[in-house]
């Protein structure tokens, strides 16, 4: 993590870390979440702000000699911009303040309870697992994807697939078995 860097601020080139640059531009954080204040929650915005903040210290080029107040604006503004486009376009936008469903419980404290913790963390495995099953299928041949899907996930048998492909029996029978051993070795890769 960068502690210290040289950053140029009103015309100055001061070395500053990001604590103190924070202190010095929350304003700013401030000014530009108040455009967005009608559409999302303050202190989710707020919050996002910061992140931008940051970025733009991290990614900050003194050898460009551009004022940090210029990329910090640029950075924050468009990380608010980015955030609202996804949580519009992935889950509609729900803030955590925001009471839920037919309940008085927040999404934060609907959240906090244990047993969602549970479900999203076997969510969380599931889709993982799909992941790398699904990394696994890429060193399939598209034939031997074809077999496989047709087997495992249409429920056809080997005869079925077979005539429908017009190959042997015990040729569809060692697609399979290789297909089997080839997506088990990626899967352990």
């Amino acid at each position: 993590m960068v502690r210290e860097k040289l950053i140029k601020i009103d015309g100055e080139y001061i070395v500053i870390t990001f604590e103190e640059i924070y202190d010095k531009f929350k304003y700013m954080i401030h000014d530009i979440c108040k455009n967005w204040k009608d559409s999302l929650e303050y202190s989710d915005i707020f919050q996002v702000g910061s992140i931008g903040l940051y970025k733009s210290f991290l990614d900050y080029d003194i050898s460009k000699g551009n004022e940090f107040s210029t990329i910090a604006y640029t950075y924050i503004r468009n990380e608010i911009r980015n955030f609202y486009r996804e949580a519009k376009k992935h889950f509609g936008y729900i803030s955590l303040n925001q009471e839920i469903f037919d309940s008085d419980k927040t999404l934060e404290e609907f959240i906090k309870d244990e047993e969602f913790e549970h479900k999203i963390l076997e969510e969380i495995t599931r889709a993982q697992d799909l992941n790398r099953i699904y990394k696994a299928f890429r060193h399939l041949t598209n034939r031997q994807e074809d077999i496989i899907k047709k087997y495992f996930l249409e429920g056809k048998t080997m005869q079925e697939i077979a005539d429908e492909l017009g190959f042997h029996v015990s040729y569809i029978g060692k697609v399979i078995k290789n297909s089997v051993r080839k997506i088990q070795e990626n899967l352990d890769a």
